[in-house]
Order: C-alpha cells, then structure tokens, then sequence
C-alpha cells in the first residue's frame, strides 16, 4: 500500500459498518498508512541529526565587538554567550568590615543560529569589572551578544560589603549576593531565567564578614563553584568569594588583611573575591573574569 495517507473522509462509512463501530476496513488502512508516514519521517529527521557535522568552532575572548566570518559551508551555529563578572569590593581598614565578592555574568545557550545566507555576523564579548581598594563600589561587569542573543553580565558589588547579585537581564530577579555580617552569608546558586533551560542567570557573589570568615560564592549553572570566602583572625573577618564561572571557580576572597583574588587564568564569566578586612589599611578585591562568545558552526 502506498504512503499516500489520503482524505480520511473517503475511508469512513459514514452510515457505520455492522460490528465495526462506523470504522470501514479502509479506515483502519488509512491509519495504518499515517503511522508509517509519521515512522518514516521521524526517521528521516534522526537521519539528518546524525548528519550533522561541526566544521569550524570560534571561541572569541577577548573584550570587546568584532565580526565573526561564516565559514562556506555552514548552515548555522550552535552559539553560546557568558557575560562578564563583576570584581570584588574591598575591605575597609581600621576594621571597618570585609568586601563582597563579584558575581557572574548570565549565561545564554547553546542557542540554534541559522545562518541564512550571510557571510559575516557582529558579536561582542564583555569585559569584566575590576576590583576596588577599601569599601567602594565596583562596576558591573560586561554584557556580551551574538546577533540578537545577549548575556548580561555580573552587577555591581556593593560597598556595604554585601556580595554582587547574580547577572540577569533587566526585569528578572537574579539571585542574591550573600550577606555582610559577623560571618558574611554565601551568594545564591545561578538559576533558570523565565523558565528556560538555555537561559540562566549569574552566581552571586558571597558576603564579607566582619568577625569571622567570608561567604563563599554561589555555583554557576554549569557546576562551578563559587571562590571561597576568606578566613579570619578574630576580629577581623574574611572577604566573600566571588560567583563560579562557566568553565571554572569564581575568586577567592581575602583573609583577614589580605586582597581578595580573581579567578584562575583561563576562567570566563567569573566574579572577583571581596578584599579581607583590615586593622590598618584598606584592602583590593579581585578582578572579575571577561565574557566569551562560544559559535560551534554546522554543516
């Protein structure tokens, strides 16, 4: 019998047929045939997925916009865009409190990119924020894009020595960095953003302590943990670490009197540890991690 499933209206006795509740013998073959077309197309679709074959993998770091060049025979791109993170506060001497730690940038992707005939595509990739000496503000770090997908980065770490809250874009909560206290709390873990599985938010970053050690800093989507905070000498308190990146841990933040620490060489999307707190001068957070765009191209 031909896959040529046909008008179910032609098969159907509409006055019913004895024993057969109105289902004619050409009904059931009419159904029989439409499982074997879907059969055969669900084939044809798992055939074209294993075809699949990745060509060319662009892995663009440095900060900044540039123009990636589609290769000649791609169709599109699985793509994926971390925004930058966010450095460390510092902690404030004369034993003012320790600094909280930086936070992630969101994470976007992988992301379908059809190419659709154009040659070349604008990305940029964010650049992180520095830390800071002494209880000051940092800037948040970057956002990075491909296209129309954008990451936003880490936010800005406080000067209360209250961790950065995780990267998300605006109009979603993000979660929260962790508190300043005697013993600064830990900065909450990524999360979906709107339910998405391809879409998450930053980690944040982990709390200063003003008594006794650091928070440390929340996990990223993709496992990484976050720095550790630093430890303390009663009664100086640690600095919060900072929010783990996409491919490794966020920045440790500082002992007691000591600088908070960026993340690994190597690490993206990562946030900056909190400076530890002082009985003389100040102290410096680490320095967020830049962004990356990610384009694996398709053939």
């Amino acid at each position: 019998m031909s896959d040529d499933v046909g008008n179910p209206r032609d098969v159907v006795d509409p006055r019913g047929a004895v024993g057969q509740g109105g289902i004619t013998q050409a009904f059931r073959e009419w159904i029989d045939a439409v499982r074997r077309s879907l059969l055969s197309i669900i084939g044809r679709v798992a055939a074209l997925e294993a075809a699949q074959v990745t060509i060319a993998t662009s892995v663009y770091t440095t900060p900044g916009a540039g123009t990636h060049t589609w290769s000649a025979d791609a169709v599109g791109a699985w793509v994926t865009v971390v925004g930058a993170g966010s450095g460390g506060c510092g902690g404030g001497g004369s034993g003012t409190g320790a600094g909280g730690g930086g936070a992630q940038g969101q994470t976007v992707g992988p992301l379908w990119v059809p190419r659709n005939g154009a040659t070349t595509t604008s990305y940029t990739v964010g650049a992180k924020s520095n830390g800071t000496t002494g209880l000051v503000a940092t800037s948040a770090g970057g956002s990075s894009s491909f296209d129309n997908i954008t990451a936003a980065g880490g936010a800005a770490t406080p000067a209360t020595g209250v961790g950065a809250a995780g990267g998300a874009p605006t109009g979603f909560t993000a979660p929260a960095g962790g508190t300043a206290a005697a013993a600064g709390g830990n900065g909450g873990n990524a999360t979906q953003i709107g339910g998405a599985s391809f879409s998450n938010s930053g980690a944040a970053g982990g709390g200063g302590a003003t008594f006794a050690a650091g928070g440390n800093g929340g996990v990223s989507a993709t496992g990484q943990r976050g720095g550790t905070g630093g430890t303390s000498s009663t009664p100086l308190g640690g600095g919060g670490g900072g929010g783990g990146g996409y491919n490794g841990p966020g920045g440790a933040g500082g002992n007691q009197s000591t600088n908070g620490s960026a993340p690994p060489s190597g690490v993206f999307g990562a946030g900056g540890g909190g400076g530890g707190e002082s009985s003389g001068v100040a102290t410096t957070g680490g320095n967020g991690a830049d962004g990356v765009v990610i384009v694996e191209e398709i053939a």
